[in-house]
C-alpha cells in the first residue's frame, strides 16, 4: 500500500473511534507498556510469528496472539472453538465461512458503515469482489478482507512451445491432459488440488462455472440441491480429469510446489504453502495463467465467453479481520485491522500464509511471452495480474457461510474424494452428501440455518 493509501485508511479509523479514544498520528505513539492487543488468529504458529515480527517493526504495542489452527481441530468442534476464542480477544483473523456463526453468537461488532464504505477515504480501492462480497455479511460490511484466492489453469511455456495452448473448453483441457500424461511416466505432469480439504473447494469452484439454477440449497425449502443434475455433471467431469492425475492426490501447496519446480506442465491451482517442502509460498515463473472454463450444461460444452454469467465465488477459508464484541481497545484494534489490509511490512506476511493476497488493483502485465492467442483469451504470466482480473466481477456467488460450515464442507470433501478414488458413482455420492447436509440442517435448526444463508446472500434476515 502506498503511503497515501495508508494515510487515508488511518483517517477512516479516526472517524469511527469514540472521543476518548482519538488516534495518535502513528502506531509508534502507543506506549510499549500499554496492554497488549489480544488477537485471535485462525492460522498457524508460523503465521503468528511473522505477524508479531512485522507489526513490531512499525508499532510499540505488543500482540498477544491466540492461534487456532484449523487442521488439528475436527470440523464438528471448529465453530465452538472460534466463538469461544474470539470472546476474549480484541481482533479476530477468521475464515470467511465463520461469519455466520460469529454473527449468530453476537461475537463480532460492525466497525461502522462510515468507516468501511467511504469511497473518498480509500476503501474504494479494494477489488470489487472483496469490497462487495468478502467483507460483507447480511448486506453490511463486517470487517476488512485480507485476501481471496481464485483457482486458475496453469500451462507451462515448454508445453506452449510444443504446440499446446491454454484450454478454453473442458474437452480441450482433457485432450491436453491426455497428451501430457502420455509424454511422461510422471504422475504429476498434470495435477489439481484434491487432498487436504481442497477437493470440496475445487468442486464448488467447478460447479460455479456451470451456473446451476439453484446454488447449494433450494430457495423455498432450504433442502440441499447438491445432488441435482448440474452438480452430478460437475463431479463426473472431475472424475474424467482425475483419470490423468495418477494415483496420488496432492494438496494445494503440493500442486503449487510442482508448478514452481517445473515438474507439473499443466494444473488447476492457486498459491499455497507446501508444508512438506518449506514455509513460504514459492515463486512461480514460466507459466501461462488463465481462468477456469465456463460450462454450458445444456449443450454439454464448456467455453470461455459463453452466454452463461461468470460469477465469482469467494472460498470459505478466505481470511477477514473482524472486531470482537469483547474488544477493549477499539482505536488500537482498528489500527491493526487497517495495517493488516496492506500496511508497511505486510507483504512479508503474504508469503507465509495461504489465502493472503493483494487487495487492491495493480497494473498487470499480459504482454510477456505467452503469445497473442493466449493473451486474447485472458491469459497472464503473473498470478497477481490474473487475480486482479478475476476479482473485478460484479456478479457474486454466495460463499458457504453457514452455521457449522466446516461440517458441510467436510461431508462434501469426503464424498468427492471417495468418488474420485472409485468408491461410488457421482449421482450416488452426491445423494449421500445431500442426506448428510440435510442432517446438518436439522442439527443447527433449519430456521436458523436458512436465516444465515439469506444473510450470506446479502439479506439482513
Amino acid at each position: 500500500m502506498s503511503s497515501a493509501g495508508a494515510g487515508s485508511l488511518l483517517a477512516i479509523a479516526a472517524t469511527g473511534c469514540r472521543r476518548d479514544e482519538s488516534l495518535a498520528p502513528t502506531p509508534r505513539a502507543v506506549d510499549r507498556e500499554a496492554v497488549p492487543l489480544r488477537v485471535l488468529l485462525c492460522g498457524t504458529e508460523r503465521w503468528a510469528e511473522m505477524l508479531r515480527t512485522a507489526w513490531g517493526s512499525i508499532s510499540d504495542q505488543s500482540l498477544a496472539i491466540r492461534v487456532l489452527d484449523p487442521d488439528p481441530i475436527t470440523a464438528g468442534n471448529w465453530q465452538t472453538a472460534v466463538v469461544e476464542a474470539i470472546a476474549v480477544c480484541d481482533v479476530g483473523i477468521v475464515p470467511n465461512g465463520a461469519l455466520a456463526a460469529l454473527d449468530e453468537a453476537g461475537a463480532i461488532t460492525v466497525p461502522g458503515d462510515d468507516i468501511l464504505t467511504d469511497e473518498e477515504l480509500g476503501l474504494s480501492r479494494f477489488h470489487p469482489v472483496l469490497r462487495d462480497g468478502a467483507m460483507r455479511f447480511a448486506g453490511r460490511p463486517v470487517g476488512l478482507p485480507l485476501g481471496a484466492i481464485q483457482p486458475a489453469i496453469f500451462l507451462s511455456e515448454s508445453a506452449i512451445r510444443d504446440g499446446m495452448s491454454m484450454p478454453s473448453t473442458w474437452d480441450e483441457y482433457l485432450e491436453t491432459a491426455r497428451q501430457l500424461a502420455a509424454s511422461t511416466s510422471s504422475d504429476s505432469v498434470v495435477v489439481e488440488p484434491l487432498a487436504g480439504g481442497a477437493a470440496s473447494s475445487v468442486f464448488l469452484w467447478r460447479a460455479n462455472t456451470v451456473d446451476p439454477p439453484q446454488w447449494l440449497f433450494d430457495r423455498e425449502t432450504f433442502a440441499p440441491v447438491i445432488d441435482t443434475e448440474a452438480y452430478v455433471e460437475t463431479l463426473e467431469l472431475m472424475r474424467r480429469c482425475a483419470a490423468f492425475y495418477g494415483s496420488t492426490h496432492f494438496t494445494a501447496g503440493e500442486v503449487w510446489s510442482r508448478l514452481a519446480s517445473g515438474e507439473a506442465k499443466m494444473a488447476i491451482g492457486w498459491p499455497a504453502i507446501d508444508a512438506m517442502s518449506g514455509q513460504r509460498i514459492e515463486e512461480l515463473s514460466g507459466m501461462a495463467i488463465g481462468r477456469l472454463p465456463v460450462v454450458d450444461v445444456q449443450s454439454g460444452s464448456a467455453m470461455v465467453g459463453s452466454p452463461v454469467v461468470r460469477r465469482t465465488l469467494v472460498d470459505a477459508s478466505s481470511p477477514i479481520a473482524v472486531l470482537s464484541s469483547g474488544c477493549r481497545q477499539s482505536a488500537a484494534s482498528k489500527r491493526l485491522m487497517i495495517w493488516l489490509a496492506g500496511g508497511e511490512g505486510t507483504s512479508l506476511i503474504r508469503g507465509e500464509a495461504t489465502g493472503l493476497t493483494r487487495l487492491f488493483s495493480e497494473s498487470g502485465d499480459r504482454s510477456s511471452p505467452i503469445g497473442d492467442d493466449l493473451a486474447a483469451r485472458g491469459a497472464h504470466t503473473h498470478y497477481d495480474s490474473f487475480l486482479t482480473d478475476a476479482l473485478q466481477s460484479a456478479a457474486l456467488r454466495p460463499s458457504p457461510q453457514l452455521l457449522g460450515y466446516r461440517e458441510y464442507l467436510s461431508a462434501l470433501d469426503d464424498g468427492v474424494t471417495a468418488c474420485l478414488r472409485g468408491q461410488g458413482e457421482p449421482a450416488d455420492t452426491l445423494a449421500q452428501v445431500a442426506a448428510q447436509w440435510e442432517s446438518l440442517n436439522q442439527k443447527y435448526d433449519i430456521k436458523k440455518q436458512s436465516r444465515a444463508w439469506r444473510k450470506a446472500q446479502g439479506l439482513r434476515n
